[in-house]
C-alpha cells in the first residue's frame, strides 16, 4: 500500500468503514512493531509485556474507541506511539498497586481532601502553546511530541514519519524556537536584544 492508499484508508475509519483500521495496521505492523520495542526499551528489563503484545493492545485502544482523524501514516503512527505509552503507564500504576497490596482492603476515601496537582503557570502556557502548535502545524508539533513527549531519538522519528532526519531536526528548532516565544513572550520573559 502506498502513502497516499494509507492515508485513504485513514479517511475510510474516520468515515466509519470497519474494516479501513485492520488493513492500515496491517500496513504498518513493522513499523508499529518498532515503535513498541523503542516504548518497552525504557521499561524495566524484567517487562513481562512485548513488542507484539503491546501492538495488539493498541490495536484493541484503537478500535474499541471512536476513530481518529488522521491526515497521514505519520499522524496516525504517532497516534499508536502515544495509546502505546500510555498503555505502559497503565501498566506500571496496576502493578505497583499490586504490590502495595492492590485492592486486598476496602477503606473509605473522601475526594475532597485530595487537591488536583496544581500545574505552574509556564506548565499551563506550554500546554496552551502546544495544543495552539498542532492545530497550526500538525506536523511539526508530532514530531516535537515524539522527541520531546515520547523521548523518540531524531533518527526514530525520521524513520517513523518518514521524514529525512535534517526534516526533522529543522521542524524541532522551528517548534523549539515557536514554543519558547509562545511560552514566555506572553509573560514578558522573552528576551528582547
Amino acid at each position: 500500500m502506498n502513502a497516499a492508499t494509507i492515508t485513504n484508508r485513514l479517511e475510510d475509519w474516520w468515515r466509519g468503514d470497519q474494516q479501513a483500521l485492520p488493513q492500515v495496521v496491517s500496513e504498518l505492523y513493522p513499523q508499529l512493531r518498532r515503535v513498541a520495542a523503542h516504548c518497552l526499551r525504557r521499561e524495566a528489563r524484567n517487562h513481562t509485556l512485548q513488542p507484539t503484545a503491546l501492538v495488539h493492545e493498541a490495536y484493541v485502544q484503537l478500535a474499541g474507541g471512536p476513530p481518529a482523524h488522521c491526515e497521514a501514516r505519520s499522524h496516525f503512527l504517532g497516534i499508536a506511539t502515544r495509546i502505546m505509552r500510555q498503555i505502559l503507564i497503565q501498566y506500571a500504576r496496576r502493578r505497583g498497586a499490586a504490590k502495595r497490596g492492590g485492592g486486598s482492603r476496602s477503606t473509605q476515601f473522601d475526594d475532597r481532601l485530595i487537591e488536583a496537582p496544581r500545574r505552574t503557570p509556564i506548565e499551563e502556557a506550554l500546554e496552551e502553546a502546544l495544543e495552539e502548535l498542532r492545530r497550526r502545524e500538525p506536523r511539526r508539533h508530532l514530531v516535537v511530541e515524539m522527541r520531546y513527549r515520547f523521548g523518540s531519538t531524531v533518527e526514530e522519528v525520521a524513520a517513523l514519519t518518514g521524514l529525512s532526519v535534517r526534516t526533522v531536526e529543522r521542524e524541532l528548532q522551528l517548534g523549539r524556537t515557536w514554543l519558547e516565544r509562545a511560552v514566555y513572550e506572553g509573560d514578558g520573559l522573552w528576551p528582547h536584544n
